[in-house]
């Protein structure tokens, strides 16, 4: 899943730094993220490193937005809308990747 992916790379103190809907390729169920030409190393345990991780927090929490609208858009009622919805609202929230996978839950 790509919230793994990101969390893995934060892990490492890589930044993808352009991760948007453009960049994840879907193919028969398989994701996968591509183009790293924006990536870079970076210090986690710095200042700036935790802006790095909020800033690409928040352009998940933009991307799921945008999976929200589309899914809206072709079926109103599913019933995945609510946890899209408060995954998005979490990725505003959270400061890390680690911290949200760790304590958000859908339900």
């Amino acid at each position: 899943n790509l919230l793994g992916v990101l969390k893995e790379l934060h892990h490492r103190g890589i930044t993808h730094g352009d991760f948007y809907g453009h960049n994840i390729l879907v193919k028969e169920g398989y994701v996968k993220l591509s183009d790293f030409g924006a990536s870079f190393f970076y210090d986690r345990k710095s200042d700036y490193g935790r802006w790095i991780e909020k800033i690409e927090m928040r352009a998940f929490g933009h991307l799921v937005e945008e999976i929200n609208m589309l899914v809206e858009r072709r079926n109103p009622d599913a019933s995945i809308l609510d946890d899209l919805e408060k995954l998005s609202d979490a990725c505003f929230e959270y400061n890390s990747f680690k911290e949200l996978q760790d304590s958000w839950s859908p339900n």
